[in-house]
Order: structure tokens, then C-alpha cells, then sequence
């Protein structure tokens, strides 16, 4: 009988795992398309991408490397890196073109804005920023 009553846990737990673990429920066709939408890179994500460069180059002129992390997390390149992940793999040249330009588009940006922030603030003696150039 106490086989019985550790059994129920045990199998509820497996019974629990599956349901987290399976694919049934998931709608490929529109993962796919909400994958395509995300790698657009303008508007608010050019805003986002700019603002997450400027703290990123604050970090590193602090030698901060939590605030350089930090900065990678709010980057919205996600989206576009996404979807040069998928084209790649379903073979889809537009989409791996697409999100190669607009890589390049946010890497343009990138460079900018962090120019134009060095050349406006004083670099410091910054053993992160020396570590990363």
C-alpha cells in the first residue's frame, strides 16, 4: 500500500514534466511569422539599440562590467539574429538576407552613436574599454 501512495507523486510529477516539455500546443506557422516581424530593425528599436549603446559605452568608460551586461540586455539584436538563425534553417534566402542587412544597419548605428559618445565625453584610463579594443 505505500507503493501505491509514492507512486501517485511520482507519477503526477512525470505527468507534469511532459505537459512543460511537449510540442503539441506549439503553432509553427506563426512562430515563423512573428519571427520574420521581429527582424525589422526600425523605429523604437533603433531608439532602444541607441540607448542601450550609450549606457554600454558609459560601462565601459567606468569599467563597469555590470553595467556593460547590462546594456546587452536591454539591446534589442535579438530579433534580427533570430531570424538569420531561422532563414538558415529553412533554407530561406530573403530571411537571411533581410536579417543580414539589418545586422549591419544596427552594427552602423552602433558605431555611431559610440563614436559620436567617445568623442564627446573623456576616455579615462578604462581597462575595460582597452580589454575589449
Amino acid at each position: 500500500m505505500s507503493e501505491q501512495v509514492n507512486q501517485r507523486p511520482l507519477q503526477r510529477f512525470l505527468t507534469f514534466m511532459r505537459d512543460i516539455f511537449t510540442l503539441d500546443d506549439v503553432n509553427f506557422s506563426q512562430s515563423i511569422t512573428d519571427i520574420k516581424a521581429g527582424v525589422s530593425f526600425k523605429g523604437f528599436n533603433i531608439w532602444i539599440l541607441i540607448c542601450s549603446i550609450l549606457i554600454c559605452s558609459l560601462g565601459l568608460n567606468m569599467d563597469s562590467t555590470a553595467v556593460v551586461i547590462g546594456a546587452m540586455l536591454i539591446s534589442p539584436l535579438m530579433g534580427p539574429i533570430v531570424g538569420l538563425g531561422l532563414g538558415i534553417g529553412i533554407f530561406d534566402k530573403k530571411l537571411i538576407f533581410k536579417a543580414l542587412k539589418n545586422i549591419g544597419v544596427a552594427t552602423f548605428i552602433s558605431l555611431i552613436t559610440a563614436v559620436i559618445f567617445f568623442y564627446i565625453t573623456p576616455t579615462e584610463d578604462a581597462k575595460e574599454l582597452y580589454a575589449r579594443t
